[in-house]
């Protein structure tokens, strides 16, 4: 079982980060990791390992993409992840899939009984 939790919380993890960049191949000068990740709105490449900005922040202060960038891609991601309703959605998924296998295991329970009740 802790398997596929921790498989279910890496691919929730990879789909956050899906939704808000892209990966490509590219090396991280700081700690080699052969993965680079590009910050649509902040048109920034970061390490998602090191969690550091590969390009530094420009020094106008009217600029649209660096004067919001925040300190750590981390700290982006987690701000992201607060304004859309992906979690919710999650969320609801995962109370239906529960919901409905409520349902089938009641189902078959009452389908059990009945052929007990019948063998008697």
């Amino acid at each position: 079982m802790k398997n596929r939790k921790r498989s279910l919380c890496y691919y929730k993890n990879q789909n956050k980060w899906n939704l808000y960049g892209s990966w490509f191949p590219k090396i991280c000068p700081y700690c080699g990791n052969e993965k680079l990740y590009i910050y649509w709105k902040y048109d920034a490449v970061c390490c998602p390992c090191c969690d550091i900005w590969i390009e530094k922040a420009c020094s106008d202060p009217n600029c649209e993409y660096c004067a919001k960038r925040p300190s750590t891609p981390s700290e982006a991601l987690f701000m992201e992840s607060g304004s859309n309703s992906y979690e919710k959605e999650q969320r609801t998924q995962q109370y239906q899939h529960k919901n409905e296998g409520k349902i089938r295991h009641m189902q078959k329970r009452a389908l059990y009984d009945k052929i007990k009740d019948n063998k008697r």
